[in-house]
């Protein structure tokens, strides 16, 4: 089958517009990766485009066995020239990701060991950390102030993000589906912003920081059942290492 210049060229473009989309969604440690993985395709579509103009051009200059060896030898060392490329910047990639990923091991292991209460999930996503609290351990009944007993966790959690301070926290608040919809809104923003407040008031730079509240939209079990509204009633704190 025929290769043709403006054809690698054409796919290069759509591929490139597909990866801009899909950026928008990843975290920072994720988009570097998935950026190393685009120049490399790139870069290779490129080597190989400009292989087929170089075999054009030599072809009105050579007799046709030999425009046949050049053309075998350019395209040789010029795909060997491009695997390599593609092999060291996803090698690069994969190195950094692995990086990001032990960071977060070690420093969810240490969360983890300062934790007193064993209701607290704490779960290494690659790219994040997402501590969920469940809201029965953090708040009474329709109230936003955190308990006394629970505030020596969120102090804990503010001391391991010093230590880890390569990072941004956002605190978000959820409820189940029990009474307004506008309501729930409101309570799971004013408790976001009550971890939140605590992790300031602990040292953590504001900068790093922000509450969201999402009421009743994201429930992660059926709001059918005591248990299942229980489960969706939490504070959930995504820490995401910088790029």
């Amino acid at each position: 089958m025929a290769f043709h210049a403006q054809n690698v060229r054409a796919f290069s473009d759509w591929s490139t517009n597909l990866f801009m989309v899909w950026e928008n969604s990843l975290s920072p440690p994720a988009r570097f990766v998935m950026n190393c993985q685009r120049f490399s395709i790139s870069f290779f579509l490129e080597v190989l485009a400009h292989s087929r103009k170089t075999s054009l051009s030599d072809a009105s200059n050579c007799r046709t066995q030999s425009l046949a060896r050049s053309r075998r030898r350019c395209c040789s060392s010029t795909i060997r020239a491009a695997t390599f490329a593609v092999t060291v910047v996803a090698a690069a990639g994969a190195a950094v990701g692995g990086a990001i990923g032990y960071s977060l091991d070690q420093q969810a292991a240490d969360l983890r060991a300062s934790m007193a209460n064993n209701r607290i999930q704490i779960d290494n996503r690659g790219d994040y950390l997402l501590v969920t609290m469940p809201e029965g351990i953090l708040f009474a009944t329709d109230s936003a102030a955190v308990r006394a007993d629970l505030q020596a966790d969120i102090r804990a959690l503010a001391r391991n993000l010093q230590e880890y301070r390569d990072s941004t926290v956002e605190v978000v608040g959820h409820t189940d589906n029990t009474g307004s919809a506008e309501y729930n809104q409101d309570l799971s923003a004013r408790r976001a912003s009550a971890v939140a407040g605590i992790l300031l008031e602990q040292g953590v730079a504001p900068s790093r920081v922000r509450s969201i509240g999402r009421g009743e939209d994201q429930p992660v079990a059926t709001n059918l059942t005591p248990e299942g509204r229980a489960q969706n009633r939490r504070v959930e704190i995504f820490i995401r290492p910088n790029a």
